[in-house]
C-alpha cells in the first residue's frame, strides 16, 4: 500500500467515526506527536553528548 493509499484510507476511516471517536483519535494523534518530539530531543541530546566525548578524546 502506497503512502497516498494509506492517507486516503485514514481519511475514509475518519469520515466514518462518531464525534466522540474523532475526539479520541485526535487526542491519540497529539500524544503520538509529543512522544515523537520527545524521542527526537532525546536522540539529539545523545548525539551532543557523543560529540563532546569525541572532542575530549581528540584533545
Amino acid at each position: 500500500m502506497t503512502l497516498l493509499e494509506k492517507k486516503q484510507s485514514l481519511k475514509k476511516a475518519i469520515d466514518q467515526l462518531s464525534d466522540d471517536q474523532v475526539e479520541d483519535v485526535l487526542l491519540y494523534m497529539e500524544h503520538l506527536q509529543k512522544r515523537d518530539t520527545t524521542r527526537v530531543d532525546y536522540v539529539e541530546s545523545l548525539l551532543r553528548t557523543e560529540k563532546n566525548l569525541f572532542d575530549r578524546l581528540a584533545q
